[in-house]
């Protein structure tokens, strides 16, 4: 009886919890003795302890990474989505403004903007992150170039959030140096065309004027002054007519070979104005000059007196 209690009893128990241990049970009971067998249950027991908090650790970490993993995943498509978004249309406010909102529901901020250089700025539906104490600013800028600030609001100093807006900025301005880059394209294509077509009418319509002019007054001469008095008033209009003709006709060259060296519409608009001006006595002003904007179309009233 005493075998059997003392020593048979907990061996059996010891090699039923090791079969336990090995299927990952740690709820256990070991059996209490003051014997050997009783420093070899201790000795298991710890160790099952010891091998319990090891994976109950292991588990943690690797939830934690699944965690980051997906959480990186869901950034990731994020980002490429508004790199798909803000490369594949033209960069207006709307679409940046949907931008913003997008990143709102990313980060979970409430309040957030874009500050561009030009003074204009583009809010969430939230409004704009205001110039205080909690506001914080990311540069818009690109190859030494800066086009603003990304102003938020966010009490979350989680270094996943900053990176992400961080990335998302950097998306920004490559967009905004697209979209200037693509401007200046624009405006070279448009300038050779108008070159193009002022040289075509300088050597075509131009010099055909210039014939019929000379002729007008050669064959004004050749018409008797007494007895042709009805053909002379008829070159004399031919004569007006043609002279109106390339007055109009030098004013569009002129206009043709107007330059502007400025992207933003607004600055190119004065500059073309100001060229304009020099030209004619007529008054010209432009209304609504600070609603103009790459970024937010204004309507645009142009006077002349």
């Amino acid at each position: 009886m005493y075998s059997k209690k003392q020593i048979l009893l907990p061996i059996e128990q010891l090699v039923t919890n090791v079969k336990a241990l090995k299927e990952h049970q740690f709820d256990l009971q070991f059996p209490v003795a003051k014997n050997e067998i009783g420093v070899l249950s201790d000795g298991i027991q710890n160790t099952a302890q010891e091998l319990h908090e090891l994976i109950k650790h292991m588990q943690s970490q690797v939830t934690e990474k699944t965690v980051a993993l997906k959480n990186a995943h869901q950034t990731i498509e994020f980002l490429f989505s508004i790199s798909q978004q803000l490369s594949s249309v033209k960069l207006t406010s709307p679409i940046l403004k949907n931008a913003l909102s997008a990143l709102a529901r990313q980060a979970k901020l409430e309040k957030l903007c874009i500050e561009l250089n030009n003074g204009i700025f583009i809010n969430t539906a939230g409004g704009c992150a205001s110039i205080d104490n909690y506001t914080k600013r990311i540069a818009i800028i690109i190859n030494g170039k800066p086009y603003g600030f990304l102003n938020y609001v966010s009490h979350d100093k989680s270094p996943e959030q900053y990176a992400l807006i961080e990335s998302f900025t950097g998306l920004i301005a490559r967009a905004l140096y697209q979209e200037e880059h693509s401007l200046q394209e624009q405006k070279i294509l448009i300038m050779e065309e108008r070159s193009i077509i002022a040289r075509e009418l300088h050597d075509s319509i131009a010099q055909s004027l210039s014939f019929l002019k000379i002729q007008c007054t050669l064959l004004h001469r050749q018409v008797d002054n007494q007895s042709q008095q009805q053909v002379k008033q008829t070159i004399c209009n031919i004569e007006q007519v043609i002279a109106d003709a390339y007055v109009q006709l030098r004013s569009l060259l002129a206009t043709f070979r107007l330059t502007a060296t400025e992207s933003n519409f607004k600055e190119a608009m004065s500059t073309m104005i100001a060229m304009l001006q020099k030209q004619t006595n007529a008054n010209i002003s432009l209304k609504d000059a600070k609603k103009i904007s790459t970024l937010m179309p204004a309507s645009i009233y142009i006077y002349y007196k």
